[in-house]
């Protein structure tokens, strides 16, 4: 079992298509498919079950997955370190960023950060909620600045950065442009543009059908 194969393994999982987990991964598509074929070669059996509509895991896949996670996770930890062990002459600092927050608002905030303290060097890791929050229960991340939809648990420590409204853009024209003011349950009957891989969208989606 090497490595890419387990990585190939992961970005099949997150995607759910061999062809958008090839594109995540840099790699042509038969490369990836000829490196998962492997890897079922040798567990003994298909790890994904495939369709028309993309693929999913078989029950030996969803048996190896959590196993093949912590590996992975686990090889990137240990490549982090020696990465820092060699870099001696700078400070670690590991921050896991909400795929959904915009950069717009921690650029400057970082490199502020970096200009007054040189010595730190800054690892930023961008990716779903739940993927920061089990690396930073692993070690492998120090902090996370995310919008959790939840408390988080009772031995994690969180504070407020800042709190980012709404808006709701329409023409001169629309309806919207007689109200005072515009609540959720007016919406539910507009068209809108929706961001599908919003972490938020389906709360969001809640409180409107409340």
């Amino acid at each position: 079992m090497e490595m890419q194969q387990i990585r190939y393994f992961l970005a099949v999982c997150d995607k759910a298509s061999f062809t958008r987990a090839a594109q995540s991964a840099f790699v042509s598509q038969p490369s990836l498919t000829q490196a998962i074929k492997k890897l079922e070669e040798e567990m003994g059996g298909e790890l994904f079950r495939r369709g028309r509509g993309g693929c999913g895991l078989t029950a030996l896949g969803r048996l190896l997955e959590p196993s093949l996670r912590r590996i992975y996770l686990e090889a990137q930890t240990v490549k982090a370190g020696a990465i820092r062990f060699n870099r001696l002459n700078k400070v670690p600092l590991r921050i896991g960023v909400l795929n959904t927050i915009a950069a717009g608002r921690l650029s400057p905030f970082f490199a502020d950060f970096q200009r007054e303290r040189p010595l730190v060097e800054i690892e930023l890791v961008v990716d779903r909620e739940s993927s920061l929050l089990g690396q930073l229960e692993q070690d492998a991340l120090d902090l996370i600045i995310g919008a959790p939809t939840a408390p988080p648990p009772a031995h994690l420590q969180s504070l407020t950065l800042y709190e980012e409204r709404y808006g709701v853009v329409f023409n001169d024209a629309h309806r919207f442009n007689q109200l005072a003011e515009i609540d959720l349950a007016a919406m539910r009957s507009e068209p809108y543009l929706d961001r599908l891989n919003c972490e938020l969208r389906e709360t969001l989606r809640s409180l409107s059908q409340q």
